[in-house]
């Protein structure tokens, strides 16, 4: 059964960074996909509401370039084994400033201890793809400018989230210390910009 509250909470989060008429690839929706206008669902089985049976897994993904407003994904990119090369494949069927919206879990959550997770993430790890970063990794052509990183909590910790969320330092606070521990995470949420 598709949970309607969590669907709303992300579709909200999305439209904030996407025109209305954007045209949107969602990565592995499953039961709890999104249902804006203009959304293509992508997956690697055929469910009656896919559109694309493709293994995320095989880039490149069977799409033109530039044919994406918006890649969105909502707790995908974590069972991913060749994430920079998803990445970097995203990036080419996005428009120029067009959005990879994701959420995944944080690594200090207990959703990221599954058997079939291959990445763990932090906020700062998704620097790799920003130019303004100084640790920049240039194994990668994909550049994103980073417009949104915020780690997430079960809505009892709402007043954590905020303190956490201020800045870039707080959240590194935060995840260098045994507070993260103390007050558990949920995920991360990320909006990186195609820089092209």
């Amino acid at each position: 059964m598709p949970d309607q509250k969590r669907i709303k909470w992300m579709e909200e989060n999305i439209k904030k960074y996407i025109p209305a008429d954007a045209k949107i690839l969602e990565i592995g929706g499953g039961m709890n996909r999104i249902t804006l206008p203009n959304v293509a669902q992508l997956d690697y089985k055929k469910f009656d509401w896919v559109d694309v049976v493709h293994d995320a897994e095989k880039t490149p993904l069977p799409f033109k370039n530039n044919t994406f407003d918006c890649v969105f994904s909502h707790a995908v990119f974590e069972h991913i084994y060749n994430f920079l090369k998803f990445v970097e494949d995203s990036h080419r069927i996005l428009k120029p400033d067009g959005k990879l919206i994701f959420y995944v879990p944080h690594f200090a959550g207990l959703s990221s201890v599954h058997f079939l997770h291959r990445n763990y993430f932090s906020v700062d790890c998704l620097n790799f793809f920003s130019p303004d970063n100084p640790d920049f990794n240039y194994e990668t052509d994909a550049r994103f400018a980073t417009r949104e990183r915020r780690i997430t909590f079960m809505p009892i910790l709402k007043l954590i989230e905020k303190i956490v969320n201020i800045s870039d330092t707080t959240r590194r606070v935060y995840e260098g210390t045994i507070l993260k521990y103390i007050f558990p995470p949920q995920m991360i949420f990320v909006v990186l910009e195609a820089i092209k």
